[in-house]
């Protein structure tokens, strides 16, 4: 932790790309613990797709 204001854990969805990214970014800056998920796969980033059944049953953060 960086000394940030956050000590929470938060889900960020769509954090591949974008304001998801960006949002990402911020929070880690604040000393946030981040879980980023999204359908696309992108280094750091955790593949959940919630309309697909195999990944709303395996995937248990």
């Amino acid at each position: 932790m960086n000394g940030g204001r956050l000590a929470e854990k938060v889900v960020v969805t769509g954090a591949a790309r974008g304001q998801g990214a960006a949002a990402v970014t911020a929070l880690e800056r604040e000393g946030a613990t981040v879980i980023a998920t999204d359908r696309n796969s992108k280094e750091g980033v955790r593949r959940l797709d919630v309309t697909l059944a195999d990944d709303r049953a395996a995937r248990r953060f």
